[in-house]
């Protein structure tokens, strides 16, 4: 469950990445639930990365973050189990 929600979270990154470049000014609920979702995340890390030549890259930096956080969890998780 956990990995699941880990991997939830970095696709909704990656469609919210991929509908900006597609449609960056529409208006659309499911967007907006994206947002929602992906904006806690990115917020911080915008303010940490500039944009590079008009590109984010802070979802890149973030899909890496959780991804390591991830990694670091179930392993810390199947340590639990196992012992």
């Amino acid at each position: 469950m956990v990995s699941l929600g880990f991997s939830v979270f970095i696709f909704a990154i990656l469609i919210q990445a991929i509908l900006s470049w597609v449609n960056p000014g529409g208006y659309n609920p499911a967007l907006a639930i994206l947002y929602s979702l992906t904006e806690p995340v990115l917020r911080p890390l915008r303010g940490l990365i500039p944009p590079i030549s008009g590109i984010d890259l802070s979802p890149l930096f973030a899909i890496l973050i959780l991804e390591v956080a991830r990694r670091l969890v179930l392993g810390l998780l199947t340590g639990l189990l196992l012992a």
